[in-house]
């Protein structure tokens, strides 16, 4: 027995001896293996995120292009709506101005033909004197002609009782030459 306690530690240190031997044989194999699978690891992960970066960029730009389209396709309906805006404002306005301009028109001419009328009743109230100024000269000339007719009867007997004065005065003065 005692050697056996003498064996077994040697057998056992020459077991451990074999396995730390193999194990530090290869372990540097491991240690290259891990660090180059770690490494490959790295570098799989350095091109998946390469790869997701590259990918990224390029929706980036894809969205980026996106937007700008959208931005692009917004301001010009946003113009259109303003031209369209503006132009019906301009047509409003322009439709008021019409509007007002016609209102001052026809102000204008109400007053005109207040006016026109205004003196067609004066012109008509003339024409009622004028007629009724005629009628009455008419009738003044009518009485004035058969006065004149009248007066001419007496100037012509008076003219006729003076000639047949006067002849009596001269058959008288004749006659009383004609006594002496």
């Amino acid at each position: 027995m005692p050697k056996l306690y003498i064996i077994l530690p040697l057998l056992a240190l020459a077991g451990f001896g074999y396995v730390y031997h193999d194990f530090s044989a290869t372990a540097d194999q491991r240690a290259a293996k891990a660090k180059q699978e770690e490494r490959a690891a790295k570098e799989k992960q350095l091109a998946a995120e390469a790869a997701a970066r590259e990918k990224s960029i390029q929706d980036a730009l894809q969205q980026q292009a996106k937007r700008k389209q959208e931005r692009a396709t917004r301001e010009a309906a946003d113009t259109a709506r303003k031209e369209s805006r503006q132009k019906a404002i301009d047509a409003r306005d322009a439709a008021r101005r019409d509007a007002e301009q016609l209102s001052r028109r026809v102000e204008v001419l109400k007053k005109d033909i207040a006016a026109e009328e205004t003196t067609k009743k004066g012109l008509l109230a003339d024409q009622k004197t004028a007629a009724a100024e005629a009628a009455f000269l008419k009738e003044v000339v009518a009485k004035v002609e058969e006065n004149n007719k009248s007066l001419q009867v007496v100037l012509d007997n008076i003219a006729a009782a003076e000639a047949a004065i006067a002849a009596q005065r001269v058959a008288e003065a004749a006659a009383q030459k004609a006594k002496e």
